[in-house]
């Protein structure tokens, strides 16, 4: 929206419009697709183009959000390659439950440059204990408590040794639904692990029952 601000919106109702609305989502959270004519700022120019808007409702407010303002390429063209490139690690959340025997490691994480409201997740998982760790899962969710991704293993060859680490996990995960809602830091919990001897841990109540809500 900075590099190509839009000016106005003409709207029209005619063969091209549709509503995205989904029958069980609140009346509060439901969007349309607004298809009309777009007035926009390109340097010293105007430019009018056929495009369109997200027309939604959010705490009994509507909210529009431009085509481009999520589009990759206008992304883009308000992102050095270094930004682009950058790791960010530091913007994800780990926290530890009382006994958990992993942890993340060799954390890194960048905006997937094929669809920007996305970061490639990746990272390894440590066992932090002296015995061998045969089952375990994890999961990856943020502050909206709209979604997680969830992962839950007992292959063989997913099995972590004593003091040793995981394969590497590659995860594509949504920083945002809407860009003006701004990007929520992404969490990473360790949800359970059991030992080779039959032992077995699990995170605590709260975040169990959190994920039988889902």
């Amino acid at each position: 929206m900075q590099a190509f601000p839009m000016i106005s919106f003409d709207y029209t109702v005619d063969e091209s419009s549709y509503s995205s609305e989904i029958l069980f989502t609140p009346a509060s959270r439901r969007w349309w697709t607004l298809v009309g004519e777009g007035t926009f700022r390109v340097g010293s120019k105007i430019v009018r183009s056929q495009t369109w808007l997200i027309a939604y409702r959010d705490r009994g407010k509507w909210f529009f959000t431009p085509s481009n303002y999520d589009d990759v390429a206008s992304a883009k063209a308000n992102l050095t390659e270094i930004e682009l490139s950058r790791d960010r690690k530091d913007e994800v959340d780990l926290p530890v439950a009382p006994g958990c025997p992993l942890e993340v490691t060799d954390l890194h994480v960048f905006a997937d440059r094929t669809d920007l409201k996305y970061r490639r997740v990746h990272f390894r998982l440590r066992n932090t204990t002296n015995n061998r760790i045969t089952r375990y899962g994890f999961k990856i969710s943020d502050d909206r408590q709209d979604g997680s991704i969830e992962f839950g293993t007992g292959a063989a060859s997913d099995a972590i040794e004593p003091g040793g680490v995981s394969r590497t996990f590659d995860e594509n995960y949504s920083a945002y639904l809407y860009w003006c809602e701004g990007e929520h830091r992404i969490r990473i919990e360790i949800d359970h692990a059991y030992f080779e001897d039959g032992r077995e841990w699990n995170a605590p109540e709260p975040s169990r029952q959190e994920k039988k809500s889902k």
